[in-house]
């Protein structure tokens, strides 16, 4: 409908320029012609029509499948509640984060979560973000004596990205957690 709608104005447009184009060269020539005003009248209705149903397009609400995606792409968003742990900045430009997550967040979701925060954090360079579901996991990260199984068990994602050399992962660090 849209595209038939700028045909017709089109075509109504290029009837006035020559209209337009034929009076000033019968000025021109100083002759006394008879512009046919049935054609002018033509090329009025064909814009008039023209933007008449252009106008009408735009006032149709969108497609209902548009609609629907809209709607399910809300409900993929990342995961809503994590606790900022420590957050720093890196010093060649770029940003530090250790996050904790609940113990009952899904695989799936922690990724999400994982690269919203690297797009959301793209443009500040470097990026470092590590995600915990346990807090004594992430308070023990430095200590040797801590258990090792216990430790990936609750240290779920690593994610980098370095803009210098292009290297830009995200790592699923938990073993024996797959959900």
């Amino acid at each position: 409908m849209e595209v038939l709608a700028g045909i017709l104005a089109a075509i109504g447009g290029l009837g006035l320029v020559f209209f337009i184009v034929f009076l000033v060269i019968n000025m021109i020539r100083k002759k006394r012609r008879k512009v046919p005003l049935i054609g002018i009248l033509m090329s009025f209705i064909l814009i008039v029509i023209g933007g008449a149903l252009s106008d009408q397009e735009k006032k149709q609400p969108p497609p209902k499948t548009q609609q629907k995606t809209e709607t399910s792409m809300a409900a993929k968003q990342p995961l809503s509640e994590f606790k900022t742990l420590r957050r720093w900045n890196i010093p060649a430009g770029g940003i530090g984060m250790e996050l904790l997550v609940s113990e009952k967040a899904t695989k799936k979701e922690v990724i999400a979560l994982a690269q919203y925060l690297r797009s959301k954090y793209s443009s500040k360079g470097f990026i470092n973000i590590e995600i915990f579901d346990l807090e004594e996991a992430y308070l023990h990260r430095d200590d040797p004596s801590y258990p090792e199984k216990k430790y990936f068990k609750h240290y779920l994602i690593s994610a980098v990205r370095n803009p210098k050399t292009g290297y830009e992962k995200i790592n699923w660090m938990a073993r024996g957690r797959n959900h």
